[in-house]
């Protein structure tokens, strides 16, 4: 669910706006769901 809220939108960020937020800023942002698992991660310089 978070990853479609991530790359779709919300009511507040319009499709992509997240993703390209953390983009913009050096980071890295993925989602994969698989059988028993979601995972959502986010990579950034501190």
């Amino acid at each position: 669910f978070i990853e479609h809220l991530v790359f779709k939108g919300t009511e507040k960020y319009n499709v992509g706006e997240i993703a390209s937020t953390v983009e913009a800023s050096g980071g890295e942002l993925n989602a994969y769901t698989s059988f028993d698992q979601t995972v959502f991660y986010q990579h950034m310089i501190a």
